[in-house]
Protein backbone atom coordinates (compact mmCIF):
# COMPACT_ATOMS: atom_id res chain seq x y z
CA UNK A 1 0.00 0.00 0.00
CA UNK A 2 1.31 3.64 -1.25
CA UNK A 3 1.05 6.44 1.54
CA UNK A 4 -0.06 9.20 0.11
CA UNK A 5 2.22 12.24 1.27
CA UNK A 6 -0.33 14.94 2.49
CA UNK A 7 -0.40 18.01 0.51
CA UNK A 8 0.92 21.59 2.39
CA UNK A 9 0.94 24.63 0.08
CA UNK A 10 3.72 26.97 1.45
CA UNK A 11 2.37 30.59 1.38
CA UNK A 12 5.11 33.21 1.22
CA UNK A 13 4.67 36.77 2.57
CA UNK A 14 5.01 39.68 0.12
CA UNK A 15 5.21 43.15 0.57
CA UNK A 16 5.16 46.15 -1.63
CA UNK A 17 1.87 46.23 -3.39
CA UNK A 18 -0.01 44.34 -1.76
CA UNK A 19 0.71 44.95 1.61
CA UNK A 20 -0.12 49.02 0.39
CA UNK A 21 -3.63 47.47 -0.82
CA UNK A 22 -4.27 45.78 2.45
CA UNK A 23 -3.10 48.78 4.04
CA UNK A 24 -5.33 50.71 2.40
CA UNK A 25 -8.18 48.07 2.65
CA UNK A 26 -7.83 48.59 6.43
CA UNK A 27 -7.77 52.51 6.28
CA UNK A 28 -10.82 52.33 4.56
CA UNK A 29 -12.81 49.63 6.96
CA UNK A 30 -11.49 51.27 9.74
CA UNK A 31 -13.30 54.85 8.63
CA UNK A 32 -16.32 52.91 7.84
CA UNK A 33 -16.45 51.27 11.42
CA UNK A 34 -15.93 54.37 13.02
CA UNK A 35 -17.93 56.74 11.03
CA UNK A 36 -20.85 54.21 11.36
CA UNK A 37 -22.22 54.11 14.71
CA UNK A 38 -26.03 52.59 14.48
CA UNK A 39 -26.57 52.24 18.03
CA UNK A 40 -26.16 55.81 18.96
CA UNK A 41 -28.81 56.98 16.24
CA UNK A 42 -31.70 55.23 18.08
CA UNK A 43 -33.87 57.27 19.53
CA UNK A 44 -34.91 56.78 23.36
CA UNK A 45 -38.58 55.28 23.45
CA UNK A 46 -41.44 56.93 25.39
CA UNK A 47 -43.20 54.52 27.80
CA UNK A 48 -46.06 53.96 24.94
CA UNK A 49 -43.57 52.86 21.99
CA UNK A 50 -41.81 50.56 25.14
CA UNK A 51 -44.86 48.61 25.97
CA UNK A 52 -46.01 48.01 22.60
CA UNK A 53 -42.31 46.99 21.17
CA UNK A 54 -42.38 44.43 24.36
CA UNK A 55 -45.45 42.96 23.11
CA UNK A 56 -43.72 41.36 20.34
CA UNK A 57 -41.32 38.80 22.02
CA UNK A 58 -43.10 36.50 20.62
CA UNK A 59 -42.62 37.31 16.88
CA UNK A 60 -38.80 37.51 18.21
CA UNK A 61 -39.15 34.13 19.21
CA UNK A 62 -40.62 33.08 16.27
CA UNK A 63 -38.25 34.43 14.33
CA UNK A 64 -34.87 32.73 15.63
CA UNK A 65 -37.12 29.40 15.98
CA UNK A 66 -38.56 29.38 12.25
CA UNK A 67 -35.60 30.69 10.15
CA UNK A 68 -32.76 28.99 9.83
CA UNK A 69 -29.10 30.34 10.82
CA UNK A 70 -28.25 32.85 8.06
CA UNK A 71 -31.61 33.43 6.78
CA UNK A 72 -32.54 37.32 6.48
CA UNK A 73 -35.28 38.31 7.13
CA UNK A 74 -36.31 41.94 5.21
CA UNK A 75 -38.96 44.50 6.92
CA UNK A 76 -39.08 46.40 3.58
CA UNK A 77 -41.71 48.79 5.04
CA UNK A 78 -39.74 49.70 7.93
CA UNK A 79 -36.33 49.96 6.37
CA UNK A 80 -34.90 47.58 8.40
CA UNK A 81 -33.00 43.83 7.61
CA UNK A 82 -32.06 41.38 10.16
CA UNK A 83 -30.09 37.93 10.07
CA UNK A 84 -30.20 35.28 12.12
CA UNK A 85 -26.94 34.00 13.70
CA UNK A 86 -28.65 31.75 16.30
CA UNK A 87 -31.34 30.83 18.32
CA UNK A 88 -29.70 33.39 20.69
CA UNK A 89 -28.61 35.95 18.35
CA UNK A 90 -30.13 38.24 15.66
CA UNK A 91 -27.79 40.56 13.18
CA UNK A 92 -28.70 43.69 12.36
CA UNK A 93 -27.63 43.84 8.72
CA UNK A 94 -29.29 46.92 7.17
CA UNK A 95 -30.64 50.00 8.40
CA UNK A 96 -32.48 52.69 6.03
CA UNK A 97 -30.75 56.24 7.10
CA UNK A 98 -34.55 57.42 8.23
CA UNK A 99 -35.70 58.79 11.78
CA UNK A 100 -38.84 55.88 11.08
CA UNK A 101 -36.38 53.12 10.72
CA UNK A 102 -34.49 54.30 13.75
CA UNK A 103 -37.35 54.41 15.83
CA UNK A 104 -38.68 50.91 14.40
CA UNK A 105 -35.13 49.67 15.10
CA UNK A 106 -35.42 50.84 18.67
CA UNK A 107 -38.63 49.22 19.45
CA UNK A 108 -37.18 45.88 17.49
CA UNK A 109 -34.56 46.03 20.26
CA UNK A 110 -36.86 46.14 23.04
CA UNK A 111 -38.63 43.54 21.96
CA UNK A 112 -35.79 41.14 21.28
CA UNK A 113 -34.44 42.21 24.29
CA UNK A 114 -37.72 41.41 26.26
CA UNK A 115 -37.62 37.13 24.49
CA UNK A 116 -33.70 37.49 25.70
CA UNK A 117 -32.58 37.64 22.31
CA UNK A 118 -29.58 39.32 21.88
CA UNK A 119 -29.75 42.12 18.85
CA UNK A 120 -26.26 43.12 16.89
CA UNK A 121 -25.77 46.37 15.83
CA UNK A 122 -22.20 47.89 15.39
CA UNK A 123 -20.27 47.18 13.96
CA UNK A 124 -22.25 44.70 11.25
CA UNK A 125 -25.16 47.13 10.38
CA UNK A 126 -24.48 49.05 7.11
CA UNK A 127 -27.10 52.56 6.98
CA UNK A 128 -28.41 52.72 3.60
CA UNK A 129 -29.22 56.03 2.22
CA UNK A 130 -32.95 57.14 2.61
CA UNK A 131 -34.45 57.46 -1.19
CA UNK A 132 -38.02 59.61 -1.42
CA UNK A 133 -39.92 57.99 -3.37
CA UNK A 134 -40.72 60.28 -6.83
CA UNK A 135 -43.45 62.81 -6.23
CA UNK A 136 -45.19 62.84 -9.66
CA UNK A 137 -47.49 66.12 -8.55
CA UNK A 138 -50.30 64.70 -8.04
CA UNK A 139 -51.33 63.34 -4.55
CA UNK A 140 -51.92 59.62 -4.87
CA UNK A 141 -56.09 59.34 -4.75
CA UNK A 142 -56.02 61.38 -7.20
CA UNK A 143 -57.04 59.99 -11.03
CA UNK A 144 -53.81 60.41 -13.11
CA UNK A 145 -56.12 59.18 -16.33
CA UNK A 146 -54.34 56.15 -16.69
CA UNK A 147 -56.51 52.70 -17.88
CA UNK A 148 -59.50 51.94 -15.36
CA UNK A 149 -63.28 52.02 -15.13
CA UNK A 150 -65.03 55.06 -16.60
CA UNK A 151 -68.39 55.56 -15.25
CA UNK A 152 -71.15 57.60 -17.27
Amino acid sequence: MVRAEPFVRKMGITWGKENDRMSEFNERKEDVTMNENVGCRLPNLDEEDSALARKYTGWAQDMVENLSVGSIHRMDDYGVELQVVSEETVRCVTVVDHPYCYRTLAMIAVGFETAGIDLQLDPYTVIRPFDPPEDNGSPPDEDDGGPGVEVA
